[in-house]
C-alpha cells in the first residue's frame, strides 16, 4: 500500500535541499561581477598553451587571481560583445553575475574543470596553472584558437548548485507514486543483516562473477558489498563483460565522476572501449585521452545491443525529466549497476532499478550517505533517514539478495 503522506514528506524534503541551494546561489547571482573578483568566487584566466598529449590546458591568471588547485569549477570564454557592452576592464564590471550569465551574447556555453597544479613560467606578474576536465567541445575550441594564434579570455566560477538532480527524483516521484519500493523501512537492523559471502577460488576464479550472473538470471536484482581490495570492480566488470559479449545494454551509474573512469579501466572492459561500445557523459579531453576509444554519450541515454553507457547519478537522473520524457520516453536497459549505492538516495535507486531488466546496487550500507541540509526539526519526525540513507533502506527493508565479497 503506498503512503501518500511519505512521498509528499521526501518531495518536500528535496524541494527544501532545492531551496538551500538557490538561496545560496542567489546571493552570488545578485552581486556585482566586481565584488565576486575581489572576494574570489571569480577568477579572471587567459589561455596560455595546450598539452594536447594529457590534454591538459594551461592557463595564466592575473596574480593573486588562480582558483584553488584539485577543486573543480565551471568556466566560460569571453565572448566579443561582453567587452563591446561592459567595457575593457573585466574585473572593474558592475553587471551582477546573473545578467552575465543569461547573455549568451557575452560567453560560450560552460565547461567542468580542475587546477591540477602550479607551473614555474619566469613571467611574475601571473600564475600559471595546469588545469585538467575541459570538455571536448570546449577544449576544440581552444586549440583552434591557439593554432590560430589567438588569446581567449575565460572567467572561472564555482559550479552551480545540482538542483536539477533532486527535481528530477521529485518528478520520478510524481510519474511513478505507485511504485512500492518508494515506500521502503528498514524491517532489521544491520547486525541482522547477513549477506552471502563470496571468496576468490583459484579452482573457479570466476566464481564469484558466475554467482552474480546467476542470481541476476533467476531474481533479477541483488546487492553486492565489497570492501576496498576484494576485486569488485574487477567483478562488476566481468559480470558487464557477460552481458556486452551477449548482445546486452549495459548503463553503470556513480555519483563521482571519477569511479566511472576508474571501472571502465578494469581489464575485462579493455576491448568494449576499443571497439567503441563505451560512451560516458560529460566526457572530458583528459578522460579521452587517458582511455582511447571512449564516446560522448547521446542525448538520450540510450546504447544499441552490445554497448555500455556510463553515466553520473545527476545525468542519468535527468531522463526523469519532463523535458526528457516527453522527447524521448525513458531509456530500458538489460543491466544497470548502480555503483557507490551509498551515495545514492533511496529514490534514485529505485528509479534507475526501474531502468532495467536486471540491477546490481554495490555499496556498503554503513558508509556515509550523501551530504544534505538536515537543519529541518520535522526531518526526524519524517523519518528522513530512509530516504537519505537509500542503500541501507534497500539492504534491511527489502528481501533482494545480498552478497558480501571476501578476501
Amino acid at each position: 500500500m503506498i503512503d501518500n503522506i511519505k512521498l509528499l514528506n521526501y518531495k518536500s524534503f528535496f524541494a527544501d535541499q532545492v531551496k538551500e541551494a538557490i538561496d545560496e546561489q542567489q546571493k552570488i547571482n545578485r552581486s556585482q561581477m566586481c565584488n565576486l573578483f575581489k572576494t574570489g568566487e571569480l577568477s579572471l584566466a587567459y589561455v596560455d598553451s595546450i598539452q594536447h598529449e594529457t590534454g591538459m590546458i594551461i592557463l595564466k591568471c592575473p596574480r593573486k587571481m588562480a582558483p584553488r588547485l584539485k577543486v573543480q569549477k565551471s568556466v566560460v570564454i569571453l565572448a566579443k560583445g561582453a567587452k563591446q557592452a561592459l567595457g575593457d576592464h573585466i574585473t572593474e564590471w558592475t553587471c551582477r553575475w546573473e545578467d552575465f550569465c543569461a547573455n549568451k551574447n557575452f560567453h560560450s556555453p560552460g565547461s567542468d574543470m580542475t587546477p591540477m597544479y602550479y607551473m614555474h613560467e619566469s613571467d611574475s606578474s601571473y600564475d600559471y596553472v595546469a588545469c585538467s576536465g575541459f570538455s571536448s567541445k570546449l577544449y576544440d575550441i581552444l586549440s583552434r584558437s591557439i593554432a590560430a594564434g589567438k588569446s581567449l579570455t575565460l572567467i572561472i566560477h564555482n559550479p552551480f548548485p545540482p538542483v536539477e538532480y533532486f527535481r528530477n527524483l521529485t518528478n520520478y516521484m510524481d510519474s511513478f507514486s505507485s511504485n512500492e519500493e518508494l515506500n521502503l523501512e528498514p524491517t532489521i537492523n544491520y547486525d541482522e543483516w547477513t549477506p552471502e559471502e563470496l571468496a576468490f577460488d583459484e579452482q573457479k576464479p570466476t566464481g564469484i562473477s558466475d554467482a552474480i550472473i546467476d542470481t541476476l538470471a533467476n531474481e533479477h536484482y541483488c546487492i553486492v558489498q565489497g570492501p576496498p581490495g576484494t576485486g569488485k570492480s574487477y567483478t562488476i566488470a566481468s559480470v558487464i563483460s557477460s552481458y556486452l559479449d551477449a548482445g546486452k545494454t549495459v548503463c553503470v551509474t556513480t555519483m563521482a565522476n571519477k569511479g566511472l573512469i576508474e571501472l571502465i579501466k578494469q581489464k575485462p572492459l579493455h576491448k568494449y572501449v576499443k571497439e567503441g561500445r563505451v560512451s560516458k557523459t560529460n566526457l572530458s579531453i583528459d578522460e579521452r585521452k587517458q582511455v582511447s576509444g571512449i564516446k560522448a554519450a547521446s542525448a538520450d541515454l540510450q546504447v544499441p545491443g552490445g554497448e555500455m553507457l556510463c553515466a553520473t547519478n545527476y545525468q542519468l537522473s535527468s531522463v526523469f525529466s519532463e523535458k526528457k520524457m516527453t522527447l524521448y520516453g525513458l531509456p530500458q536497459y538489460d543491466l544497470v549497476v548502480i555503483e557507490e549505492a551509498s551515495q545514492a538516495f533511496l529514490t534514485a535507486i529505485v528509479a534507475f532499478k526501474q531502468l532495467s531488466i536486471d540491477c546490481m546496487i554495490v555499496g556498503d550500507p554503513m558508509q556515509l550517505p550523501p551530504i544534505v541540509k538536515l537543519n529541518n526539526p520535522q526531518y526526524n519526525s519524517w523519518n528522513m533517514s530512509t530516504q537519505v540513507e537509500g542503500l541501507k533502506t534497500m539492504a534491511l527493508g527489502s528481501k533482494i539478495k545480498s552478497y558480501r565479497i571476501v578476501s
